[in-house]
């Protein structure tokens, strides 16, 4: 389960546990946030506006 929050100028997107796990902005950036098994953050993946990026979320 997945829920997400909007504002003017972004998006946020939580997992269940409550970790972001993707913002993007109203001109189109995005960020995806990577977390290992016990929840420390691994990898921030920031795309630019314009640039293809696929999110997948395991249920």
């Amino acid at each position: 389960m997945f829920s997400s929050m909007t504002s003017s100028a972004a998006t946020y997107v939580y997992d269940s546990s409550g970790k972001l796990v993707a913002v993007s902005d109203d001109v189109g950036a995005s960020a995806r946030y990577i977390y290992d098994s016990i929840g420390d953050l691994l990898t921030v993946d920031r795309f630019a506006a314009g640039q293809l990026a696929i999110f997948t979320f395991p249920d």
